[in-house]
């Protein structure tokens, strides 16, 4: 699994829509698209704001980054 893929895993699990996540994060919803869809890349921003909500660890944020994880 991607970061991208996991990103949406999160917010699907949290219930939330892009619409959601973009308004709680000052991004546009298409920008939430794109990250997730792979054909933008992603800012740390983004991926804090999970951190945040406690439901995503820098440790794996590391797997992701590193490509521990697939």
């Amino acid at each position: 699994m991607t970061l991208n893929e996991k990103l949406k895993e999160l917010r699907v699990q949290a219930g939330m829509t892009m619409e959601d996540v973009a308004h709680e994060t000052y991004l546009s919803e298409a920008s939430i698209c794109r990250y997730e869809k792979g054909t933008r890349k992603i800012p740390l921003s983004y991926v804090f704001y999970w951190c945040r909500k406690g439901v995503f660890t820098l440790n794996e944020l590391n797997d992701y980054t590193l490509g521990g994880k697939e």
